[in-house]
């Protein structure tokens, strides 16, 4: 059962997962890395948080970061700190940027440039329309369990409490395509809503923003494999029995004469890492509000597959986050020749869009929320 941490401990929680202890000016070692039971090294997401808020610290606040991109070079272990480097590439009078080099055993095994702005006023307010979707109710014990077993990826098996650092909740709204069309097209997205657990006042907005980046990691590169129904999903979840691969109704309707194939290939589902990682804030956000997470696959080929997110506010419907990243999928002893998943095509619905023109609570001179508060890290 999820804890919900108030005020100063919940800082102290956040601070043990993120923070970092500076060396030099511009150099920080990690405290805490959290790798999953199972996982190849420690989780993207903490890696980018951590190499987000080394960066940060080497900027007045008055500069907010608006966008990151990163690549994932070699996995990490979590018994050995690691090293961030952070190089100013550029200090301007609107915009800083800043590159982070994270180093273990004096190899590189992550890089990351991100950029922050000062902000300012503009005519420019438009944002693609949040999905309808009715908001959380507060998850009981039994959806808890589903939604941590949902976010395990592969052969994974760990109880709450040796979950994560932080106290996150996770509740799936829809994570299976669509029946396919008449024109054999399918809609393969899905979506849910995060956040973090607790009341974060008190904590900057850098760490509010850490927080969504950590958050923005999970269950976005599975999302890759969703437009082959849950043959490979449930491989990649690490339940690989036979009769609920083989018996799998879902895939037989959707692929026919070659869902037997297709479930052969889902047996030999071998892993599934992240290649890199880029997300966009376009608004403030706070981690400890319910956001909606909307995820869908655009391509997938050469054993890598696209994915793209976007992150909801409940409280106002803003579009705070847009996130990319591609994933690397990989399996076991296949002639790929002879065993090539059938080409399929997607239907993207037409998105809808809301301009912001005349509300003036979503302008630049909005008093941010999560700048309301006074740091206490």
């Amino acid at each position: 059962m999820s804890t919900t941490y108030r005020g100063e401990k919940l800082a102290a929680v956040v601070e043990s997962a993120l923070d970092l202890e500076q060396i030099d000016p511009h150099l920080y070692r990690s405290k805490k890395l959290w790798q999953p039971s199972g996982n190849r090294g420690v989780f993207g997401g903490h890696i980018i948080s951590q190499a987000t808020i080394a960066a940060a610290k080497t900027l007045p606040p008055a500069y907010q970061l608006h966008s990151l991109h990163s690549y994932f070079i070699m996995a990490a272990q979590a018994e050995l700190p690691i090293l961030y480097q952070v190089e100013a590439t550029r200090s301007g009078r609107s915009f800083a940027t800043r590159t982070v080099f994270a180093r273990q055993s004096g190899k590189c095994i992550f890089t990351l440039i991100c950029s922050f702005q000062i902000p300012e006023s503009s005519p420019i307010s438009h944002q693609i329309a949040m999905p309808d979707v009715p908001l959380p109710d507060k998850p009981s014990r039994k959806k808890q369990d589903s939604v941590i077993k949902l976010q395990q990826g592969p052969t994974r098996n760990i109880s709450r409490d040796d979950f994560v650092p932080l106290p996150i909740d996770i509740i799936p709204v829809r994570q299976t395509p669509s029946p396919p069309k008449d024109d054999g097209s399918i809609i393969a997205n899905r979506l849910a809503w995060i956040r973090v657990n607790g009341d974060l006042n008190g904590i900057d907005a850098i760490y509010h923003q850490a927080l969504v980046i950590f958050c923005s990691d999970f269950m976005l590169a599975g999302t890759s494999l969703l437009p082959y129904n849950t043959a490979l999903v449930v491989a990649a979840q690490g339940e690989r029995q036979q009769e609920s691969v083989l018996d799998n109704k879902e895939c037989s309707l959707q692929f026919g004469e070659e869902a037997t194939r297709i479930q052969d290939i889902a047996k030999k589902f071998k892993y599934m890492v992240s290649l890199d990682h880029s997300i966009w804030f376009h608004s403030s956000c706070r981690a400890d509000e319910w956001l909606l997470y909307e995820m869908e696959t655009t391509w997938g080929k050469n054993g890598r597959a696209l994915i793209i997110g976007r992150l909801y506010s409940s409280v106002d419907r803003r579009l705070v986050a847009s996130v990319s990243q591609e994933a690397l999928i990989r399996f076991h002893d296949i002639d790929y020749d002879s065993n090539t998943m059938p080409a399929m095509t997607f239907r993207h619905m037409p998105p809808q869009f809301v301009g912001f023109y005349s509300h003036s609570n979503l302008s630049h001179n909005e008093e941010e929320p999560a700048q309301r508060q006074k740091s206490k890290l």
